[in-house]
């Protein structure tokens, strides 16, 4: 438990809370960013915030606000 304290919580999200396959096994971590077919760049980041938060019981609000923050640098 005390290595897990230490971590951040996408660091969390990435390594605990990923799709698993039907026996338990963690599938490979997604990349964060990617492109579409006509080569837009995709950031998953907000989302992968948002997927975790919501597991950890906070409101979209709170996430929104928590995300503008974190986007500002305060």
């Amino acid at each position: 438990m005390s290595e897990v304290s230490n971590l951040t919580m996408r660091q969390i999200s990435l390594l605990y809370y990923r799709e698993r396959d039907n026996k338990g096994i963690p599938r490979p971590i997604k990349q964060m960013y990617d492109y579409d077919e006509d080569g837009k760049l995709i950031d998953r980041s907000k989302d992968e915030f948002f997927n975790l938060g919501m597991a950890l019981g906070l409101t979209p609000e709170e996430l929104e606000r928590r995300w503008e923050e974190a986007q500002s640098g305060k």
